[in-house]
This record gives structure tokens, sequence and C-alpha cells, in this order.
């Protein structure tokens, strides 16, 4: 895995916390059971649609820009905001799985994390797991930047206080990081997000 503290300017950093505390995202995560107590929203999207995914969420650019890579076809971007007694337990990442028809889906290349905001809590700390031994337990920091590699299981361990007045949530973008041969390829949604349509689709436009 690797690790980059103060990653993009704190400018960004803002503008992200901003657009993901409208009230339109903080609903509750219906990605699979394992995320029941967080919130957010998913986005997935074949390399050659990116330019789809800033034209109606332009505030993702930067990060888009960051994670897009010449040897993955495929992105699938979590948006996970956990508040007070969150948590996600310990999985690994093939989530594409889920929003393709009838294919063997790989691990990802790799997960790209970005930590949005992070307030002063008890608990939150990514573990990641080498088989049954636990080989890093990462704090998250606000602005870090976390790659590990896609077939790792992780866990998020449950917030169970949160001190700060100003901060309520742990947000963070997550990005599984794929490349899928092109006979499966043509299973996979060229662009798709979970959220109601009239939530994005003239939100930019």
């Amino acid at each position: 895995f690797d690790e980059k503290h103060n990653f993009f300017p704190n400018e960004y950093i803002e503008k992200l916390k901003n657009e993901l505390l409208n009230k339109k995202f903080l609903k509750k995560n219906s990605l699979t059971d394992l995320f029941d107590t967080t919130m957010g929203f998913i986005i997935l999207f074949k390399s050659q649609f990116k330019d789809n995914v800033i034209k109606y969420f332009p505030f993702y650019k930067e990060f888009i820009d960051e994670i897009f890579s010449d040897d993955a076809n495929v992105y699938f971007i979590n948006t996970l905001i956990l508040g007070l007694n969150s948590k996600v337990p310990l999985h690994d990442d093939r989530t594409l799985a889920t929003y393709s028809k009838g294919i063997n889906v790989p691990h990802p290349l790799r997960v790209g994390v970005l930590y949005v905001d992070i307030p002063e809590m008890k608990g939150g700390e990514l573990n990641i797991y080498l088989g049954k031994n636990c080989c890093a337990k990462m704090k998250p920091e606000k602005n870090k930047f976390v790659y590990f590699k896609g077939n790792l299981f992780h866990e998020i361990k449950e917030i169970s206080e949160i001190f700060s007045t100003q901060s309520n949530f742990r947000i963070s973008l997550v990005c599984e990081i794929y490349n899928i041969n092109k006979n499966s390829l043509k299973a996979i949604p060229n662009f798709y997000t979970n959220l109601p349509r009239n939530d994005w689709f003239n939100s930019q436009v």
C-alpha cells in the first residue's frame, strides 16, 4: 500500500466536502448489506465515459484525474459517508460484480481512497489484511490519499464516539480500479450511478 498526506490543495478538499454534505447525498448507502450503517452513492464508468462523469459531477474532476490510468478500463467510485455507530465489516472489493451481467469479475488492480473530511472520533480506522493477519492499521486523516492492492481484505472499524462539534461525518471517496477483458466489458454499463436521476442529470448542464 501507499499513503500520501496533504495530497490536494485545501481549497479542493473544502469544495468536495461542501458538495458531498448536500442533503441529496446524505442518504442510506444501498450498495450491499455491508454498508447498511453508512451513507453515500456510487458512480460506475468505463474509461471512455470519463467526460460524462465530469460533466455531471464536476467536483470529482481532480479526483478522477488522479485515479485515471492507462492500465485500467473500468472505475467504480463509492462515495462513503460514516457517522456515529457506522462501520464496514471485513470484505474484499469486487463490487463491480453487483452491476455486471453474469460475468466473472476479477479483483480490482488497486483501490484508491481519498479522505475528504475526518472528525475527531474514536474508531473509524481502516484495517487491511494479508491472509488472516492485519498488515496495516490506518488512521484516516483529512486530505490523505491511500492506495492498496485490490485483492486485500479490509474493514472500517465502528465509530463509537465523535468529539468534533463542526465535523460529524467521516467522508471518503473509494475507487475500485479494474482492468476487464474485452468480452466481459460488454456486460458492464458504460456509465451508471444509483442516485435518482433528478439529483444529478440537470445539476450542472
